[in-house]
């Protein structure tokens, strides 16, 4: 038998890492800059818009190619979306044309932006399952140049930009906390018993578990306010103070006075034109809503002043 000769990693088995480092630096980047300079309202559509091309684009699962496969030749208007290919098959341009188009709609509808947040959160529970039943590689770096993208990129990108959007202006629940104590611990123990690479790479597993939290997290911030169709309710309060975080990415703040169940004053992340107009002692709304998971969540109408 002859002897396996211990290959030195290369550039390219790193490349993983270096996209996923690069596609996160880029998320940060564009998170800091949208929230500087857009309203809160424009944001949220653009970040499940970023992480919806990071899902479908840089997956490595399998699911992409088995769904291209799938598309019969003789779709309604296959030739006319589909540029020909040096291959021969267009199905590869036509998916990622219907792809765009399906992205494009769901930005004019400004009213279902949960369809967002349930495409988001179901696409890597489908790779998840993927890997589990078919008793795959959960790989940190392609190995060939055929391969799709590291699994790492299609889950750490989305999972911060989930939790970025995700944690601000919300009262935690217990459900919250139990929920998130409980769905990563249901994700990691199959992968434990039927995943050989799990069990015997740590790094592998503590990674894949950072990515899962993070996930958790998120996920459930956006289930509660994307799928919350309660009708809110408005409260008065008082401007206290204002103040700006200090580091790179800074981030806005306003004080104001308790309303409803809360004892003290809270901080209200806010956007940059309503940091500028708020006024220490200005009569402002919060409006609150109840949360899909019971857990509230809120923000502030600064230009509600009566005065």
């Amino acid at each position: 038998m002859k002897s396996k000769i211990a290959k030195k990693n290369s550039f390219s088995d790193w490349s993983g890492v270096i996209i996923c480092f690069l596609l996160c630096l880029f998320g940060m980047c564009a998170w800091i800059w949208i929230t500087w300079k857009t309203p809160t309202s424009i944001m949220q559509p653009i970040l499940f818009l970023v992480m919806l091309i990071v899902i479908f684009y840089c997956d490595n699962s399998g699911i992409r190619l088995s769904i291209i496969n799938k598309i019969p030749t003789k779709a309604p208007f296959y030739k006319c979306f589909a540029k020909k290919c040096k291959n021969g098959d267009r199905r590869t341009q036509f998916y990622k044309t219907l792809t765009y188009l399906s992205l494009l709609l769901l930005w004019i509808s400004t009213y279902i932006s949960f369809i967002f947040t349930a495409a988001a959160i179901i696409f890597p529970v489908l790779a998840i399952y993927r890997y589990i039943r078919y008793n795959d590689r959960i790989s940190f770096s392609g190995e060939t140049k055929n391969d799709f993208s590291p699994t790492v990129a299609a889950m750490l990108a989305p999972s911060f930009l989930f939790t970025i959007w995700g944690f601000h202006n919300h009262e935690y629940s217990t459900l919250f906390w139990s929920l998130l104590t409980a769905i990563p611990i249901i994700f990691n123990v199959p992968f434990f018993i039927f995943t050989k690479e799990y069990r015997k790479k740590i790094t592998i597993a503590l990674g894949f578990s950072f990515c899962i939290i993070f996930f958790t997290f998120g996920s459930l911030c956006n289930i509660n306010s994307s799928f919350d169709f309660s009708k809110p309710r408005g409260y008065w309060v008082s401007i206290v103070d204002k103040y700006v975080t200090s580091g790179k990415a800074q981030t806005l703040y306003v004080t104001v006075t308790p309303w409803d169940n809360q004892k003290e004053n809270v901080d209200i992340e806010v956007d940059k034109e309503s940091y500028k107009s708020a006024i220490s002692g200005q009569k402002v709304i919060v409006v609150q809503h109840k949360g899909a998971l019971n857990m509230s969540w809120y923000y502030l109408i600064v230009n509600s002043s009566t005065e």
